[in-house]
């Protein structure tokens, strides 16, 4: 009498055997992924120590009245050209550019006035001197190594009479961008990592 069992369907590996693979790719996948995450971290990070110590900022300076609207950049902890300890400190600066309709500079340096004098600042050549509230200072430390503040600062223009808003930020860095970049790309790598559907359940 012939054997009428089903026969079994051999030769194909168990659906087990194949979600253990797949989970097993997926644990490694994971530890691939979290490590680039960590890489991106630790690359941003000493980047970002090696950039600390002297940030680039941007200066913006504001009279509305006055129709003067410039900006320049400079380094937050710059070496002073010149400087008199408790009075000012004549820091280098680049890319001066003035928009407004009043035009003024071009300027390569800028002198910054200790608080106790009344003055924020004044152009290397006299031509606008901006004072400000007593005690306003823009810098930490002594003049001979300033260390520059962000933050808004309000004055009174001595040759135009105006108000004044002098803008300090920081620029953003290689470091800020690089973190930045490396961590998307490990992002948009795990995204698509985990789109994709796991062999344990494929036909």
């Amino acid at each position: 009498m012939p054997n009428c069992r089903p026969r079994q369907a051999a030769l194909s590996p168990s659906r087990e055997r194949v979600g253990a693979r797949a989970n097993l790719r997926g644990s490694q996948m994971g530890k691939i992924v979290r490590s680039f995450a960590v890489g991106a971290i630790g690359l941003g990070a000493a980047l970002g120590s090696a950039a600390a110590h002297a940030e680039t900022l941007l200066v913006t300076w504001t009279e509305s009245a006055a129709g003067i609207d410039a900006s320049w950049e400079q380094s937050s902890s710059p070496m002073p050209i010149t400087y008199v300890s408790g009075t000012f400190t004549q820091v280098p600066i680049s890319d001066f550019t003035s928009t407004g309709a009043t035009p003024v500079g071009p300027y390569t340096a800028i002198d910054w006035v200790n608080g106790a004098n009344d003055d924020l600042f004044f152009t290397q050549d006299f031509a606008y001197i901006i004072s400000g509230p007593p005690g306003q200072q823009a810098y930490s430390g002594d003049e001979s190594a300033p260390v520059f503040l962000t933050g808004v600062y309000y004055g009174l223009d001595g040759t135009t009479g105006a108000d004044a808003t002098v803008t300090i930020a920081a620029v953003p860095e290689l470091s800020t961008w690089a973190m930045m970049a490396l961590g998307f790309a490990a992002l948009g790598f795990a995204g698509y990592r985990s789109s994709r559907p796991s062999a344990g359940l494929r036909s």
